[in-house]
């Protein structure tokens, strides 16, 4: 998948060129956002999207539907403002994210899942792997049934029980429904705020340039060199400590817990406020 990241990168960087030779006013954050879904459409379905060289693509449009926040909906006003109430209102029939993206996104999986299953095409990516866990399941099952004339272990049978678990189609939806999600907006934003700071501070602009020329100088980019780049990711992580993707986010407690003096029953939505944290001088 790497390779892949790569040729996005490259028609990223040929864009950046081209806007800085014609000393162009542009939106750093719309071209990060193709950016970000170019990457995610390869490593996801191995599709090329091409929203770099073409802002009209209806995955993107679909995609930006999901951070549109609608105030006149019922469920994100509840969302925002008593979290316990969400699931009630969700068996209601009310839904956070868009219906017309949601419907669009699984037709899109069932498609690319429904021709990979039959051998009709094999790709480098995400949904492949999920595709091909699912053959080797099956596979193991044909094996484990034909050993079972002969007996098994109990140590054998309880490997068979971890191996044989399988994601279903609406799982697989899912999965590359967050796999979307995740990293599209969350990305494109990260980038956008570290260019800001880039901007706002040329001092720290030159070192993270520095560290750039002296670790990878003319050679290939690979994941071993780019992890080598200390400076920069200490810039990132602060960039996401000051400007966080999200700035609250909820987790349902699985059990009863004691937090030092405070008991959380199970059940209870604990909602984090991550920007607050971020910016409370005492941590």
């Amino acid at each position: 998948m790497y390779s892949l990241m790569n040729e996005v990168s490259d028609i990223y960087n040929k864009r950046l060129l081209e806007y800085a030779d014609k000393q162009e006013i542009f939106n750093i954050n719309i071209l990060n956002g193709q950016y970000t879904l170019d990457n995610v459409a390869s490593c996801l379905f191995d599709i090329d999207t091409n929203s770099l060289q073409n802002e009209n693509v209806t995955l993107i449009k679909h995609l930006r539907k999901f951070f549109e926040i609608d105030l006149t909906n019922i469920y994100i006003c509840i969302t925002m403002i008593l979290p316990p109430l969400t699931s009630y209102v969700g068996k209601k029939g009310y839904s956070l994210l868009p219906r017309d993206a949601i419907n669009y996104i699984t037709n899109l999986v069932n498609q690319i899942v429904n021709r990979r299953r039959p051998h009709l095409e094999r790709r480098n990516d995400f949904i492949q792997i999920m595709v091909d866990h699912e053959l080797e399941v099956k596979t193991d099952q044909k094996l484990m049934k034909a050993k079972e004339t002969t007996g098994e272990t109990e140590s054998q049978q309880q490997q068979w029980e971890t191996l044989k678990k399988t994601l279903t189609d609406k799982e697989i939806v899912g999965q590359a429904l967050i796999f979307m999600i995740a990293g599209y907006e969350t990305t494109s934003v990260l980038m956008s705020f570290f260019f800001y700071n880039m901007a706002t501070e040329p001092t720290i602009q030159e070192k993270v340039y520095e560290e750039i020329l002296q670790e990878l100088e003319d050679d290939e980019i690979t994941y071993e060199k780019v992890s080598q780049l200390r400076y920069l990711d200490m810039v990132i992580n602060e960039t996401l400590r000051m400007y966080p993707p999200f700035i609250r986010f909820e987790r349902v407690a699985s059990n009863d817990y004691e937090l030092g003096n405070y008991h959380i029953p199970k059940g209870s939505v604990i909602s984090v406020p991550v920007y607050p944290i971020h910016h409370n001088p005492h941590f």
